[in-house]
């Protein structure tokens, strides 16, 4: 099975690409069925499936999390547990 994110190609079974880590088998929203991610329709039940319902709410961060947020998130993280700490 090639890999959608990197083209790596994935001996068949695998749930997790072996170049990328990408998630090669996922969730169809609407039934609950297991689908291949490259695929455009569900195999179960015939439904679209569009790339948000296809790696589900909360596949990987980098997906949905903007680069600038992700960016203010990790730099400021230092801060946030240091004001942790004066709490104690």
């Amino acid at each position: 099975m090639q890999c959608a994110r990197c083209g790596y190609e994935n001996a068949p079974g695998q749930k997790f690409c072996g170049g990328c880590g990408a998630t090669l088998v996922v969730t169809c929203l609407a039934c609950g069925a297991a689908v291949i991610a490259a695929e455009q329709r569900c195999g179960t039940c015939g439904s679209a499936l569009s790339h948000r319902a296809i790696h589900g709410k909360f596949d990987q961060p980098e997906t949905y999390t903007p680069r600038h947020l992700a960016h203010k998130i990790l730099t400021s993280r230092a801060a946030i547990e240091g004001a942790r700490q004066r709490r104690r």
